[in-house]
């Protein structure tokens, strides 16, 4: 069950019909795809609006994830992978990694995995620019991540160490 509090204070209330949500990446969304990802339809529910949405997974994506624009999940050899909702327009990026839709879907992003590095990537779907801060990974070891793990579902901000001196700020509400 999903539940919510007014911005003027009160007491927390059951959503209704939420039973089997889960907050979805991009607010004020929530989804019933609970099980890690591994289901193959699903519903999106705007919980301010009332709207809901039908998602369906391509037969060639595992791990999906949706918000109310487009999916991500894992495709072959747990390549990143982008989907329409309806499981049309697949995309497969040569790359393993993870993208997360943020600012309404508009953006991705995320990190790709290179051998000697990690590329923190901010996508803009709508004018197809991308920027990124691509860190060396130590020996053996992942590379820096992003610094949003607890934080905000859908942060306006995000920070990521490129090194053990450098600590990078990147506002996302700066994106025009």
């Amino acid at each position: 069950m999903v539940r919510s509090v007014s911005l003027n204070g009160g007491e927390p209330a059951d959503v209704p019909d939420s039973a089997g949500f889960v907050l979805a990446n991009v607010g004020p969304w929530i989804t019933d795809q609970l099980d890690g990802g591994t289901r193959t339809s699903g519903e999106l529910r705007n919980v301010v609006t009332g709207q809901r949405l039908a998602w369906t997974a391509n037969r060639r994506i595992q791990y999906l994830r949706c918000g109310p624009t487009w999916c991500t999940g894992r495709g072959s050899v747990d390549r990143v992978a982008l989907q329409s909702l309806d499981g049309s327009d697949l995309v497969e990026l040569p790359w393993t990694g993870e993208l997360s839709p943020m600012n309404g879907g508009r953006l991705a992003v995320g990190q790709l995995e290179f051998p000697t590095a990690t590329l923190h990537l901010i996508w803009d779907r709508t004018t197809g620019r991308a920027a990124g801060v691509k860190v060396p990974r130590p020996e053996g070891g992942p590379g820096y991540g992003w610094n949003n793990q607890l934080s905000d579902w859908e942060p306006e901000v995000l920070t990521v160490r490129s090194s053990d001196d450098e600590l990078v700020v990147l506002d996302l509400g700066a994106i025009r």
